[in-house]
């Protein structure tokens, strides 16, 4: 099982990046036959889609083989605004037919607890646009989960993320199938 998050947040202090390590610690430490690949967007700077030449770009065609080899992607999030940031939605746009047939996680920090929602918007167009296996559980977190220092603290929202990721891998392992089937 191949297993890619992708940790959207630009922030050097993110929270949602503690969310992705956090996972990422978990899957390496269970002797699963996982792999597990983090990439960070603050690491991994990509170029903004203009629809044309960015798809030309090495580091899209790097970011378009590592979604396509993966079994579960899962997209660490940002809310801003009520709504993923600017870097997600930019992730998306690149990858295009990467996602596609895909099984897709969530999981996403915020300011506050009201914008839990905030996520359906996107998670609408990956099953609409790619055709893409979702992930029923998303895990949404506020400020509160998090210490002063940014440490993800919460015991709730590590249970949940461990839920997400072994809920994730379930669907994905019988994700391809299900696929197939009914994409055509």
């Amino acid at each position: 099982m191949n297993i890619i998050i992708l940790a959207c947040s630009l922030n050097p202090k993110s929270r949602s990046f503690q969310m992705s390590k956090f996972t990422q610690e978990y899957l390496s430490a269970e002797d699963n036959n996982i792999n597990v690949e983090l990439l960070d967007l603050r690491e991994t700077p990509l170029p903004f889609c203009d629809g044309g030449a960015c798809y030309a770009d090495e580091r899209v065609w790097a970011l378009q083989g590592k979604i396509k080899k993966a079994d579960l992607v899962i997209f660490s999030v940002p809310i801003y605004n009520y709504e993923i940031n600017s870097a997600a939605k930019n992730l998306i746009d690149l990858a295009g037919d990467a996602l596609k047939n895909k099984t897709i996680g969530f999981m996403a920090a915020a300011g506050g607890e009201s914008s839990y929602m905030s996520l359906l918007p996107t998670i609408s167009s990956m099953m609409l646009q790619h055709r893409a296996l979702i992930v029923p559980r998303y895990v949404y977190a506020s400020y509160k989960s998090f210490s002063k220092e940014g440490e993800l603290i919460d015991d709730t929202v590590k249970d949940r993320l461990k839920d997400l990721v072994n809920q994730g891998a379930e669907l994905a392992s019988m994700g391809n199938t299900i696929l197939e089937k009914f994409n055509k």
